[in-house]
């Protein structure tokens, strides 16, 4: 196994241990808006749907 293999499973056995995925289905139309918004804020949509959400539990 070569060093950039190493390096995926790597990111893969952390990513494993340390984050938790989500998947989300919007109606046709709104990943468009959510992509628009979150680069007009400078922002990636993970950053962007990740700070509504926060802001709305009450993190923000």
């Amino acid at each position: 196994m070569g060093w950039i293999e190493n390096k995926l499973a790597r990111t893969r056995e952390y990513n494993k241990e340390n984050y938790e995925q989500i998947v989300m289905r919007v109606p046709k139309g709104v990943k468009e808006k959510i992509k628009a918004a979150a680069e007009a804020a400078g922002k990636s949509m993970t950053s962007y749907i990740m700070e509504a959400v926060e802001e709305k539990i009450g993190r923000g």
